[in-house]
């Protein structure tokens, strides 16, 4: 299998770094005459199938590194729920007038919507039987209904 020459390679981590394929290709080193011949040079550059494999292999350790995944998320949300973490405010102090950050615990509100978000994603067992007999209340009011007296023949 060919491999990428040191431009391509540096092409591609700066593709993956900018997200611009036409400043990518002229920090990488090659020659350009302007702006428009560096863009056509680029989108070559993207279609090579060598290259865009690169990239993507780029962009998968990308995303492992910097993204974070389910485990993580409900863990922040765990420590959050059990008051392990805690929010800095900004206050006025009143004694010396200047503003300061204090640490201060997380609000019960903050919680119980942490609780939620898990249980949503991990519910209780719940035993429903819809077979189960139900009594109904129907409570009606007639105040505004105008009812015809019979007539008698």
């Amino acid at each position: 299998m060919d491999k990428l020459t040191t431009k391509q390679k540096r092409f591609c981590e700066e593709y993956v770094k900018l997200g611009n394929a036409t400043r990518a290709y002229q920090v990488a080193g090659y020659a350009v005459k302007s702006e428009t011949s560096a863009a056509s040079s680029a989108n070559r550059m993207l279609r090579n199938v060598k290259v865009k494999s690169y990239i993507d292999g780029l962009m998968g350790d990308l995303k492992k590194s910097t993204i974070a995944d389910a485990d993580e998320a409900l863990e922040t949300i765990t420590n959050i729920m059990r008051g392990n973490t805690t929010d800095e405010v900004v206050m006025m102090n009143p004694i010396t007038g200047t503003v300061e950050r204090v640490e201060k615990r997380v609000d019960k509100t903050v919680i119980l919507k942490s609780a939620a978000e898990i249980l949503k994603r991990h519910p209780l067992p719940v035993d429903i039987n819809l077979n189960a007999p139900t009594k109904i209340n129907i409570v009606a009011s007639f105040d505004d209904v105008e009812i015809p007296e019979p007539e008698y023949e």
